[in-house]
Order: C-alpha cells, then sequence, then structure tokens
C-alpha cells in the first residue's frame, strides 16, 4: 500500500526556505530537490552536495516533528516550535561548514555537530568510551562560492 501525497503544508514549506536560505547565505553549491517519500508519508527535502566528503543532508516534517538525516545519522525535534526551528537552522550550517563527525554502526549510531562553538551530539552510544578512542568519520565542508560584487 502506497500513501498518496498529502498537500504541502505550512511547516513544509518553511522547511524549505530555512534551508535554502541557510545553503544561499553562505554560497554553498549543492543541488535541492523535495520529493514525497512513501516510507516516511512525507514531503523530504534533499541536498547532495558538490563537494567531495561533505554530508548530505535529509529533511522532512511529520505532524510536531521535524527529522534531519545526516550522512547516515538522524535527528528528530520535537515539538516543532521556534526552538526546534533554531536547532534545524543550527543543524543544517554545522553540515554545510563541515564541522560535523559520525561514529558507529547500525543501533550504535552517534553524530556530533559543533554548534555554536560548543559539541552537541545526536543519536545511541552503546559502548561508554571516550570520543577520541572511536572510529571517527569525518566530513568536508560544502563548496562556498564568493558573492559576486
Amino acid at each position: 500500500m502506497t500513501a498518496e501525497p498529502r498537500p504541502l503544508g505550512a511547516d513544509d514549506e518553511r522547511l524549505l526556505r530555512l534551508v535554502r536560505s541557510r545553503l544561499e547565505a553562505v554560497g554553498a553549491r549543492a543541488s535541492v530537490e523535495r520529493v514525497w517519500e512513501t516510507a516516511f508519508s512525507a514531503w523530504v527535502i534533499r541536498v547532495a552536495p558538490e563537494a567531495r566528503g561533505a554530508a548530505p543532508i535529509q529533511a522532512w516534517v511529520v505532524e510536531d516533528d521535524v527529522y534531519l538525516g545526516v550522512s547516515e545519522s538522524y535527528i528528530e525535534l520535537y515539538p516543532l516550535d521556534e526552538r526546534a526551528w533554531t536547532w534545524v537552522g543550527a543543524v543544517i550550517d554545522a553540515v554545510i561548514l563541515g564541522l560535523i563527525e559520525e561514529t558507529g554502526r547500525g543501533s550504535d549510531k552517534y553524530i556530533r555537530l559543533l554548534i555554536d562553538a560548543q559539541p552537541s551530539g545526536f543519536g545511541r552510544l552503546l559502548m561508554p568510551m571516550p570520543w577520541r578512542w572511536r572510529r571517527v568519520r569525518r566530513f568536508a565542508p560544502y563548496d562556498i562560492v564568493a558573492p559576486q560584487s
């Protein structure tokens, strides 16, 4: 059974505007598309960076939650209030600038972002150990184009 695409809502539109504005603010080079994803029953925004080694982003809204897929990790922010929207922008900025690390596999997946000069982590670590002992995947920043004057 496939879910029929629902009409775009105000939060879907706001999410797309936010993603595009963050990319444009720094001149990040990436393709952006919005597609209906039956598995999530949601409109998903996919950001594919041109830079080799940069993390892709997926973002979607379901009811009162916003989800961000960064590389192979997922972040759920709820309730969808102004604080959550601020976090969405901060996560997108960190990914664009390459301030992101990911560790683990499967259910032991964890992502660490540098937001406002402070490490912020999302996910689950099944084995407690210092971060420096973990095998960590680091991501490149997006290609940035200097604004034309």
